[in-house]
Protein backbone atom coordinates (compact mmCIF):
# COMPACT_ATOMS: atom_id res chain seq x y z
CA UNK A 1 0.00 0.00 0.00
CA UNK A 2 1.32 3.67 -0.91
CA UNK A 3 0.24 6.30 1.65
CA UNK A 4 -1.55 9.70 0.09
CA UNK A 5 -1.85 12.59 2.35
CA UNK A 6 -4.80 12.06 4.82
CA UNK A 7 -5.66 14.48 7.10
CA UNK A 8 -5.96 11.80 10.44
CA UNK A 9 -2.20 11.65 9.70
CA UNK A 10 1.06 13.47 9.53
CA UNK A 11 3.11 12.66 6.64
CA UNK A 12 7.29 12.99 6.65
CA UNK A 13 8.12 14.47 3.80
CA UNK A 14 11.82 15.95 2.45
CA UNK A 15 10.74 19.34 4.71
CA UNK A 16 10.98 17.00 7.50
CA UNK A 17 14.36 14.91 7.06
CA UNK A 18 15.99 15.44 3.85
CA UNK A 19 16.39 12.42 1.64
CA UNK A 20 14.01 9.91 4.07
CA UNK A 21 11.96 7.93 2.08
CA UNK A 22 10.20 4.70 3.91
CA UNK A 23 6.67 2.92 3.05
CA UNK A 24 5.11 0.02 4.39
CA UNK A 25 3.84 -2.79 1.87
CA UNK A 26 2.17 -6.28 2.17
CA UNK A 27 2.81 -8.84 -0.51
CA UNK A 28 1.29 -12.32 -0.96
CA UNK A 29 3.85 -15.28 -1.26
CA UNK A 30 3.45 -18.55 -2.09
CA UNK A 31 6.19 -21.28 -1.32
CA UNK A 32 9.41 -22.21 -3.99
CA UNK A 33 8.17 -24.57 -6.68
CA UNK A 34 4.35 -23.41 -6.38
CA UNK A 35 2.81 -24.55 -10.22
CA UNK A 36 2.77 -21.25 -12.50
CA UNK A 37 -0.73 -21.69 -13.21
CA UNK A 38 -1.97 -21.37 -9.04
CA UNK A 39 0.44 -18.19 -8.90
CA UNK A 40 -1.45 -16.67 -11.71
CA UNK A 41 -5.17 -18.11 -9.88
CA UNK A 42 -3.55 -16.55 -6.86
CA UNK A 43 -2.67 -13.46 -8.39
CA UNK A 44 -6.17 -12.93 -10.23
CA UNK A 45 -8.06 -13.36 -7.30
CA UNK A 46 -5.66 -10.95 -5.42
CA UNK A 47 -6.69 -8.34 -8.34
CA UNK A 48 -10.30 -8.86 -8.27
CA UNK A 49 -10.32 -8.39 -4.67
CA UNK A 50 -8.05 -5.42 -4.46
CA UNK A 51 -10.14 -4.05 -6.89
CA UNK A 52 -13.54 -3.89 -4.84
CA UNK A 53 -14.80 -1.09 -4.33
CA UNK A 54 -15.44 -1.65 -0.32
CA UNK A 55 -11.68 -2.99 -0.20
CA UNK A 56 -10.46 0.31 -1.82
CA UNK A 57 -12.33 2.42 0.19
CA UNK A 58 -11.22 0.67 3.29
CA UNK A 59 -7.90 1.33 2.09
CA UNK A 60 -8.41 4.99 1.34
CA UNK A 61 -10.11 6.02 4.74
CA UNK A 62 -6.65 4.29 6.38
CA UNK A 63 -4.34 6.49 4.31
CA UNK A 64 -3.62 4.31 2.07
CA UNK A 65 -3.73 2.79 -1.59
CA UNK A 66 -3.45 -0.83 -2.92
CA UNK A 67 -1.06 -1.24 -5.95
CA UNK A 68 -1.43 -4.68 -7.16
CA UNK A 69 1.62 -6.17 -9.27
CA UNK A 70 1.68 -9.22 -11.97
CA UNK A 71 4.23 -12.00 -9.72
CA UNK A 72 7.03 -10.45 -12.27
CA UNK A 73 6.34 -7.11 -11.53
CA UNK A 74 6.29 -8.24 -7.39
CA UNK A 75 9.72 -10.16 -8.08
CA UNK A 76 11.24 -6.94 -9.29
CA UNK A 77 9.92 -4.72 -6.80
CA UNK A 78 11.79 -7.16 -4.43
CA UNK A 79 14.94 -6.99 -5.62
CA UNK A 80 14.46 -3.09 -5.29
CA UNK A 81 13.26 -3.63 -1.97
CA UNK A 82 16.64 -5.70 -0.94
CA UNK A 83 19.05 -3.61 -2.82
CA UNK A 84 17.73 -0.28 -0.75
CA UNK A 85 17.74 -1.73 2.54
CA UNK A 86 21.24 -3.27 1.31
CA UNK A 87 22.64 0.40 1.03
CA UNK A 88 20.91 1.41 3.76
CA UNK A 89 22.55 -0.92 6.06
CA UNK A 90 25.84 0.04 4.54
CA UNK A 91 25.58 3.31 4.73
CA UNK A 92 24.51 3.20 8.64
CA UNK A 93 27.51 0.89 9.09
CA UNK A 94 25.39 -1.83 10.16
CA UNK A 95 26.52 -5.67 11.04
CA UNK A 96 24.58 -8.98 11.79
CA UNK A 97 25.76 -10.16 15.58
Amino acid sequence: AHLKPNSKFHHIDGRDLPGYSFYFWIGVFAPSGTPPEIVSKLSDAMRQAIGRPELRAGFHDEGSEAIPMSPPEFASFLDGEARSMATTVSQLGLTAE
